[in-house]
């Protein structure tokens, strides 16, 4: 409904990621500068981290985005060995075994060594890894070579949550350890990079001035996103829709706090970062 008021070609703040160009905050620049070496050379383990909805899988996905070579990416939601070589299996056309696992993990590794001998590279994107239980990160450890020095053509891309630090940090992750190519922490937007976020993401989707976020509603944007671009987009897509039922062309503090009202009620904001809005950084 929004769009049509404001006369823009999409959503701007959608909750999945978009054909958008990707925002450069810090974090994510970093990110591109610590892991794409380390993904071209094509070995080993690559670890991004951080908290739910600060641009995990954006920046893995421009990151894999034009490899050479064969990308897999699988969800492992809290799953063993065994699921996850049937997955992997899967991921690369191949049939599983549902009664024997070890002849699927046989299969996998013809797969592997035929891909080695074309000289192709083969890039396994686990995203939601810290739920892996440490049977499935033995697996992973032995397919990248961990205790071999990498006898398959693999590297390993592992995305997920602040935990996952600490699971690669156990006993279960000894092995990944070792393979650890480049790894980086995801952070939260700053201040002025919420409102640039916020301009970027209307921009490309044809936003002429129409509607204007005042500098207040923008400080109440970023106090109770706490810079977490999904949280973001929840808020301000939200302010842009009651905007357009209000027929406001200029979204101040009063429309942010009327916005942060109802998504209270609904139990979706987390408490906002504490000190005076005009002090955040």
């Amino acid at each position: 409904m929004f769009e049509e008021f404001y006369r823009l070609r999409d959503n701007p703040f959608r909750m999945t990621p978009g054909g958008q160009d990707s925002f450069r905050s810090r974090s994510y620049s970093q990110g591109l500068a610590y892991l794409r070496p380390a993904l071209d050379r094509g070995a080993g383990v690559v670890m991004l981290y951080g908290a739910p909805g600060t641009g995990k899988t954006t920046l893995i996905r421009d990151l894999v985005r034009g490899c050479d070579g064969t990308v897999l990416e699988l969800v492992t939601a809290s799953l063993g060995a065994e699921e996850l070589i049937e997955l992997t299996a899967s991921a690369m056309a191949l049939e599983p075994d549902p009664v024997d696992p070890a002849r699927t993990l046989h299969r996998v590794q013809r797969w592997l060594l035929i891909q080695g001998k074309k000289r192709q590279r083969v890039r396994l994107v686990l995203d939601e890894a810290h739920n892996l239980r440490p049977d499935a990160l033995e697996l992973v450890s032995w397919l990248v070579g961990g205790r071999r020095g990498g006898a398959f053509p693999i590297q390993l891309l592992l995305v997920g949550q602040e935990p996952l630090r600490e699971l690669l940090e156990g006993p279960a992750g000894r092995d990944l350890r070792t393979a650890l190519a480049a790894d980086h922490r995801m952070q939260p937007l700053a201040r002025t990079e919420t409102a640039r976020y916020c301009w970027h993401r209307l921009g490309a989707c044809g936003w002429n001035r129409d509607p204007v976020i005042t500098d207040e509603a923008m400080d109440l944007i970023y106090r109770y996103s706490r810079g977490v671009p999904r949280r973001i987009n929840l808020i301000a897509g939200r302010l842009l829709l009651y905007g357009a039922l209000e027929e406001l062309h200029e979204l101040d503090a009063a429309a942010a706090r009327a916005v942060l009202q109802e998504l209270d009620e609904e139990s979706l904001l987390p408490a906002p970062l504490a000190g005076d809005a005009a002090a955040a950084p």
